[in-house]
């Protein structure tokens, strides 16, 4: 019984922890911009309350509905792609995004996708 006692405490200690996280870090001027990837070159996304669209350097899109959860986490619903050769969404996906630490105009965030998550990655803000 005490074992039980144990793990439910951590498990609440674990979560209290997360949410404690979230609060701290503040998000707000990421939820609309234009934001480049750090990691992708020449790619790029454009991001307003209701939608995000994001282009590649190879020339086409994927448009997505923004819906932010919390101030660090929102989802995109895969909408349409103006490439015929992406078939890694269809039309309805979801992903699930937190945003990790911020750093600056930068910020590192997961992805959770189709079951799977997805390694960190950095998108930083243009300032217009």
């Amino acid at each position: 019984m005490s074992k039980v006692c144990i793990i439910v405490l951590f498990l609440l200690c674990g979560e209290m922890y997360s949410q404690q996280k979230d609060s701290l870090l503040d998000c707000s001027k990421f939820h609309v911009g234009k934001f480049i990837y750090t990691q992708v070159q020449g790619g790029y996304s454009l991001r307003s309350k209701k939608k995000q669209i994001s282009y590649y350097k190879e020339g086409w899109t994927a448009t997505f509905k923004i819906k932010w959860l919390e101030e660090c986490k929102f989802t995109l619903t895969f909408v349409k792609t103006s490439s015929p050769n992406m078939k890694t969404f269809s039309k309805g996906d979801v992903l699930f995004v937190t945003i990790d630490s911020v750093e600056g105009d930068c910020y590192t965030f997961t992805v959770e996708a189709q079951g799977k998550k997805l390694p960190p990655t950095q998108m930083c803000k243009v300032k217009e």
